[in-house]
């Protein structure tokens, strides 16, 4: 299932649906969320919904992801990126979120979509 993105009816949150991809592909999605109107001059944050991807993930992958997501956070004024899974332990969305912890890109890592949500709107309210 390729890559597809929706805008949150009534908050700047962007849902970004499918499976894993390129960094490539990565690129052309976030340049196209860019080029959106409803993002121009405005924070966004990501909810990443994974829980009905089938791709897998490899190391490599995740690198070149959180490579992406950083060159765009501020083109797009990105505050921040949930990632949210099926279920609790996912090795790679764990290693997703460490590795963005370490170099300080906002992303982390859920099973609970309320959690997720809540955690992008604290950012939406406190980060400017």
């Amino acid at each position: 299932m390729p890559l597809s993105f929706a805008f949150h009816a009534e908050e700047p949150i962007v849902t970004i649906n499918g499976d894993h991809a390129t960094p490539d592909e990565w690129e052309r999605l976030l340049a196209t969320i860019a080029q959106d109107p409803r993002c121009d001059g405005r924070r966004c944050a990501f909810l990443r919904d994974r829980r009905k991807a089938h791709a897998p993930l490899d190391f490599a992958t995740i690198v070149g992801l959180m490579d992406v997501i950083d060159r765009h956070c501020s083109g797009i004024r990105v505050c921040r990126v949930a990632m949210l899974t099926q279920e609790a332990g996912d090795v790679f969305a764990e290693l997703a979120d460490a590795l963005a912890q370490s170099r300080g890109i906002p992303v982390r890592a859920f099973n609970s979509y309320g959690d997720a949500i809540a955690w992008l709107r604290e950012g939406l309210r406190t980060e400017g």
